[in-house]
């Protein structure tokens, strides 16, 4: 299989996820999600370049930049339809995690914030849906972006799955608990060390003073916190606005950092072991800048032409998982790393696999199904 039978078999993907493209722009974008994996690159330059075909380098360049650029690109429906195909797969539990990471190289203009909600999966994640605006935008644009991206996935998730929400302390608190419970989501969410406790007996301290000594555990139920920076009372009227779940606070033997979460599920180390899912969203960043696709060259300053892109490149990112798991399903993951030690992630086997295919000349078929997982899904326990 060459590389045009490749780009073709990623215009066939294409145009099977989103129907309602037309047939010219699903064959720019299969060709440019093929460039995306086969040069590991997210600068309009080099994916107009891995575009296949006799015309000059600068033309394709022009097509790439054509396609960021088109305002007939329905990002808000794409993102729909990737919910409804990568959500349609699952049952039980799913983890959702909520970060955001900033692209630009200059501090003073020209980089933007993209807001991103993902599906955790297999040690990595999978966006779902994001939002790009200007990093010098108005603060307000989080507390509305965040609600309209929940809403638009509460909308479109199957009735037999269950939904806990992950984000670190810098997006969590007591908005972001009460959004998900209002569509019926769990959260699990980290808080500052020095929000404010009071217990069920009244006991009122910072959370970091549940566990002052390293190797403490402490677990409460039924708390009311506040955020820090609050003109604390005792009160009832400014109690009654605090946010209420169950407390984990954990401080590692190693670190001098507590965790110190917040959830409406029962208070257990099994929270700590669900929490470290998070960590999941920075792999999926470095997958799309550092160690992947480089997203972070793309010199784009636009926030309408950024979540372009980004549509690109989580196809191209769904592509290399898909592939991946089906490395590991064939048993040809001792083709990229020694049988004694697994070092690859499902990234890297997927992407090497691809690129593997590009170099014998026997590129595998583009698709954006990803088999049902093998493990048990986890319980709401």
């Amino acid at each position: 299989m060459n590389i045009v039978d490749c780009v073709a078999s990623c215009q066939e993907a294409v145009r099977s996820l989103l129907p309602e493209l037309g047939r010219p722009l699903s064959k720019v974008i299969g060709a440019v999600v093929a460039g995306a994996v086969r040069m590991k690159a997210g600068q309009l330059r080099s994916l107009g370049v891995a575009i296949p075909g006799s015309a000059h380098d600068r033309s394709k360049e022009r097509r790439a930049q054509r396609l960021v650029a088109n305002t007939h690109l329905d990002v808000s429906r794409a993102q729909r339809r990737l919910i409804t195909h990568i959500l349609g797969q699952r049952h039980g539990r799913i983890d959702l995690l909520l970060d955001a990471t900033t692209n630009g190289r200059r501090r003073t203009g020209g980089r933007t914030v993209t807001l991103m909600l993902a599906i955790g999966w297999r040690g990595r994640a999978l966006p779902l849906i994001w939002h790009s605006w200007p990093a010098a935008g108005p603060q307000t644009t989080w507390a509305a972006v965040t609600r309209s991206m929940v809403q638009t996935v509460a909308m479109l998730t199957p009735p037999d799955v269950q939904i806990v929400l992950l984000a670190d302390r810098g997006l969590s608190g007591r908005p972001l608990a009460f959004l998900a419970q209002s569509f019926g989501w769990h959260y699990l969410l980290r808080m500052q060390a020095n929000a404010t406790l009071r217990d069920a007996d009244g006991t009122v301290c910072a959370l970091h003073e549940l566990v002052p000594r390293p190797g403490m555990r402490v677990f409460r139920h039924d708390v009311n916190v506040f955020p820090p920076k609050y003109n604390h009372t005792t009160s009832n009227h400014r109690w009654s606005t605090a946010l209420s779940g169950n407390v984990v606070a954990v401080r590692p033997v190693d670190s001098t950092d507590p965790w110190l979460l917040i959830t409406d599920l029962p208070a257990s180390m099994a929270r700590c072991t669900e929490y470290r899912h998070r960590t999941w969203h920075e792999e999926m960043f470095r997958d799309l800048k550092s160690t992947g696709m480089n997203w972070q060259r793309s010199r784009i300053q636009k926030p309408e032409h950024a979540d372009r892109l980004l549509l690109v490149l989580t196809l191209a990112l769904l592509w290399v998982f898909a592939t991946g798991q089906r490395v590991i399903r064939t048993g040809q993951r001792v083709h990229f790393e020694p049988r004694a030690r697994r070092a690859l992630s499902i990234f890297q086997l997927g992407l090497q696999a691809i690129l593997r295919g590009f170099t014998n000349d026997t590129a595998l078929h583009c698709t954006f199904h990803l088999l049902p997982l093998t493990r048990p899904t986890l319980k709401l326990s």
